[in-house]
């Protein structure tokens, strides 16, 4: 009995887990039907036609984790969106005016969103932050990487999703 106990316990951690990585979260739906738009940056269809693969970057400006990690992201956006990554950065925060400073501060080229009242944290799940999750053309999420080495471990997944493309300089 304590075998099948353990078993369905395992098994409903494992859907758990597993249902949310692997379901197809649809954020391009998700940011139109909220009518989610940046607010800094440039001011622009997000996962437009041209990007073959969209990583929206998940930070706020006190977390000191994320401005570690946002010049390996602005990296990655330098390096790839010649090649079709489009990048989409989304302040979790209350405070705008932080978040706006944080943009201009860290100096992050991409368009940023504000989340302000969370509805994208809540929909993502986000646990914590950095959050990245890159998706494909048609805004189905394709991976995800949370926390403070999450831009390194997103790294190899923009890598391989690219390794085909001439465009990419190593």
């Amino acid at each position: 009995m304590m075998r099948i106990g353990f078993l369905v316990l395992t098994l409903g951690l494992l859907t758990s887990t597993l249902g949310r990585a692997e379901s197809s979260v649809n954020l391009k739906t998700f940011f139109e039907a909220n009518k989610m738009k940046p607010r800094w940056g440039e001011k622009r269809e997000i996962f437009g036609t041209e990007s073959k693969r969209t990583l929206v970057v998940g930070f706020a400006s006190w977390c000191g984790y994320c401005q570690a990690e946002m010049p390996e992201i602005v990296r990655l956006y330098s390096q790839y969106h010649g090649c079709g990554l489009d990048v989409v950065g989304l302040g979790v925060e209350k405070e705008a005016e932080a978040t706006g400073k944080a943009v201009k501060e860290w100096g992050i080229p991409f368009p940023v969103i504000q989340d302000d009242q969370y509805a994208a944290k809540r929909f993502l799940g986000v646990k914590k932050i950095p959050a990245l999750y890159l998706t494909d053309s048609k805004g189905i999420e394709v991976s995800r990487e949370e926390g403070a080495t999450g831009a390194k471990k997103m790294y190899a997944h923009i890598k391989d999703a690219f390794k085909d493309s001439k465009c990419v300089k190593p």
